[in-house]
């Protein structure tokens, strides 16, 4: 993602959007294919949105386990430590 704009929610309103993206990355995004061995990029796409039409993706962070639509799995005690990074 280049220059990701964070997207930080903070209240308990979530409107339509939110619901599935919760806290997000919003930006321009590349898909890369490399080749391992030679440590070369092959191609590269631009992931373009189907709502939009733009030139950005939407990268969800943190997203509420109460909604029902995502199973939310509990964090190791080593996940804990690296997000409070």
């Amino acid at each position: 993602m280049i220059d990701p704009e964070k997207n930080e929610k903070t209240d308990d309103l979530y409107t339509c959007p939110e619901v599935t993206r919760g806290s997000y990355y919003q930006g321009r995004t590349r898909v890369s294919l490399v080749d391992l061995e030679k440590m070369k990029i092959i191609n590269t796409i631009k992931i373009i949105s189907s709502l939009t039409n733009k030139d950005e993706f939407y990268i969800p962070y943190q997203i509420r386990d109460d909604m029902g639509l995502y199973f939310v799995r509990e964090k190791t005690q080593k996940e804990l430590k690296e997000s409070q990074l």
